[in-house]
This record gives C-alpha cells, structure tokens and sequence, in this order.
C-alpha cells in the first residue's frame, strides 16, 4: 500500500522537521484548506514521501440538549435524615469468664520473654 497510513512515523513536513504529533500541526496550522504538502515519514524502517492535501475544518458533532429549567421559587428544605434506633450497650461478660484478648510481648519488656 502507497501513501500514509496509521503507524507512519512522520518526520518532515514541507522541509522543517517534526518531532512530535503538536509540531506537525504548527507547520500544518498555517497552510490553507486544499494546499497540498509534501510529508517525510517512516513506515517499516523504510522511508517514503507523501503528497497530502490539506483537509478542511472538522465538523464537531452537536452538543447535547441542555437540562430542563428549574421550577420557579424558593428551592425547597432538605429532608430530615431518619432516626436511627439507638445502639444497644455491650453487655458485661458473665462472672467468671474473660473476654479473649492478644497481647505482642516485646523482648525486653516487662511481658515479654
């Protein structure tokens, strides 16, 4: 296949050299709609030469609808947020039995080994 194509690595445009996408679209920002430009680029390690004419404007598609208009007059309270039912206490352990409880002990502490 003949020409550019997605993957061409463009390194010219009409003699001044380009290294990135935004310095293309300098060189290009100035040329009028239909001129025609010779493009270097690199495609499979080999270099090739391409002739392309400027395209015109792109169309932007429409944007979308706006939101309906708010009602008139004052916006209304904000709701209350429900009652929670109050958390029950923890209850005690029953006498005679401990909760389970893990201790680290540290070497050198008063707890440890």
């Amino acid at each position: 296949m003949d020409g550019l194509q997605a993957g061409a690595v463009i390194q010219q445009v009409d003699g001044k050299a380009v290294a990135t996408p935004r310095e293309v679209m300098d060189v290009l920002r100035g040329k009028r709609e239909g001129e025609r430009v010779s493009v270097d680029y690199l495609r499979d390690r080999k270099r090739a030469q391409a002739r392309v004419a400027i395209p015109g404007p792109m169309a932007w598609p429409p944007a979308p609808p706006a939101p309906p208009p708010r009602p008139a007059g004052p916006p209304k309270p904000p709701v209350p947020a429900a009652a929670r039912p109050p958390v029950p206490p923890t209850p005690a352990p029953a006498p005679g039995i401990t909760r389970n409880l893990a201790f680290l002990a540290v070497p050198g502490s008063p707890a440890g080994p």
